[in-house]
């Protein structure tokens, strides 16, 4: 499995034989590249920056469903959440996502607002990477995200929905998050893009903070 980060909660996720990408956003300051090339599209919800359906050429399949469904050997499921704290009353409802290829399985948790939801924790139970929003306000806050880690314990943490250079969300930077984990607790890296294959998990958690992509 590959991921690429096109910043904010949007990442391409190529798996099996199939390309997805997640949560297209548009008026946040920078832009997605144009023409983006997938097989399916996952949407969190139905806010503007999770929801750009003109960022695609050709006809993707948008997915918004919590069934489990398979597309060409990568296997996507839903839970329904909420975007804040209020069952919804504030921002409405959230689906995060499971994703499975390859022998490798990624949860993307959207704009998840609610802060230690046990249904979440037990649907993303198991994963090896956990893409989770981490800048507040809209979202669950670093704290919150925090919590999430040390319950769900994937192999591999990406934060994500963080303000980044050209940004106009009123959202927190990934440097609160980063620092509220000691080195005993995770190891922390940047990468640009992740290669991963099934393995054997070794209990420890690394956050990898991804550097935005700018291309196709």
């Amino acid at each position: 499995m590959k991921i690429r980060y096109f910043g904010h909660a949007c990442f391409e996720i190529q798996g099996g034989d199939v390309t997805v990408y997640t949560d297209p956003y548009y008026g946040i300051g920078y832009e997605l590249p144009s023409g983006l090339q997938a097989d399916v599209v996952t949407i969190s919800h139905n806010h503007y920056d999770h929801n750009y359906r003109g960022a695609f050429a050709g006809t993707p399949k948008f997915h918004e469903s919590t069934e489990k469904s398979v597309y060409k050997g990568m296997s996507i499921e839903g839970l329904k959440t909420y975007h804040d704290e209020k069952k919804g009353a504030l921002r409405g409802e959230n689906t995060v996502f499971t994703f499975s290829a390859d022998g490798v399985s990624v949860c993307h948790l959207g704009d998840l607002g609610e802060a230690d939801n046990g249904e979440v924790c037990e649907f993303a139970g198991g994963v090896d990477v956990l893409c989770i929003p981490v800048g507040g306000n809209y979202t669950i806050d670093a704290a919150a995200a925090k919590a999430y880690v040390l319950k769900i314990r994937p192999q591999i943490v990406i934060p994500m929905h963080f303000s980044m250079s050209g940004g106009t969300i009123d959202i927190d930077g990934v440097e609160s998050f980063l620092k509220l984990f000691s080195k005993e607790e995770a190891e922390i890296l940047r990468e640009k893009t992740l290669n991963l294959s099934a393995c054997e998990r070794n209990g420890s958690v690394k956050i990898v903070v991804m550097e935005k992509e700018e291309r196709i």
